[in-house]
């Protein structure tokens, strides 16, 4: 039985045009606000900075933070709303939040009121491509968010060969991260977005295809890129293979990447071969 999770990401630089530093103009002279604008930033992780904890696949939380200074979003049961401000720094505080009052089972409901406790005691953010952290209790603790939920689709990418990427290392590193009980090895879409690193791609589609019913143990991730600033690579598709351990954490079995250039035939497709 396959299992298939899809989540599409969609960024948009800060700098993408005048509407935007028209819209943000309380905050217009504040370094990297308008990175937090015009996305949905779904919750993965919550707690201690390298020993998070995963928030459950069934429960999703979202934020949202508008040109006016106001956040809203969901906390897994109720919405919730809000304003905000950035300093200095990336300095960041939320105040005055408010939700609505329905009712869900008490696991969602807790998490739902320590992660609305967590926003109200926010203290700084870091946005990086498609990834953003907020700290709280004094940057001590920290809420890892992924952008976007099914907003953009990249169309009919075709990808006609591939070549296979170095991985022994990253393995020794989720092992290390394992042993010294960090959580986010369990979580396979955070171990991909790990290796990637830090990347700016307006255009980001993560597939996640399960093999092993309900309970996984083995998955696909698929990390498509597209629209880079470079004059050569437009984008790249990047797919990994891992099984789960006994101790259920995730180890990468294959790596296999292709490229999309901006000039010459792989224009419209990926391949392993190089840009022109």
């Amino acid at each position: 039985m396959k299992l298939t999770v899809i989540l599409v990401l969609f960024v948009t630089f800060g700098f993408a045009g005048c509407t935007i530093k028209k819209e943000v103009s309380a905050n217009a002279e504040v370094s990297g606000v308008s990175q937090l604008l015009h996305k949905k930033w779904k919750l993965l992780s919550m707690g201690t900075p390298g020993s998070e904890e995963l928030i459950p696949s069934g429960n999703t939380i979202i934020v949202e933070f508008g040109a006016d200074n106001r956040l809203y979003g969901s906390g897994g049961c109720n919405r919730y709303f809000g304003g905000y401000a950035v300093g200095a720094g990336n300095s960041l505080s939320i105040t005055d939040i408010g939700s609505t009052r329905m009712m869900c089972p008490e696991s969602i409901m807790t998490q739902e009121n320590r992660y609305l406790a967590a926003l109200g005691n926010a203290s700084a953010f870091k946005v990086e491509s498609h990834k953003l952290q907020v700290f709280y209790d004094n940057g001590s603790q920290v809420l890892n968010f992924i952008s976007g939920l099914a907003e953009f689709k990249i169309k009919n990418f075709l990808v006609e060969s591939s070549s296979p990427i170095a991985f022994a290392e990253f393995n020794q590193r989720l092992s290390q991260e394992a042993s010294e009980g960090k959580l986010w090895v369990q979580d396979p879409i955070r171990v991909a977005l790990e290796f990637m690193g830090s990347r700016h791609s307006p255009r980001v589609n993560i597939q996640r295809e399960d093999q092993g019913g309900e309970v996984a143990h083995s998955t696909t991730v698929t990390v498509v890129e597209d629209g880079y600033l470079d004059d050569s690579v437009r984008g790249t598709w990047t797919r990994f293979k891992m099984k789960k351990t006994d101790s259920q954490t995730w180890r990468v079995v294959d790596i296999q990447r292709a490229y999309r250039c901006w000039r010459g035939h792989h224009k419209d497709s990926y391949s392993a071969q190089p840009c022109p």
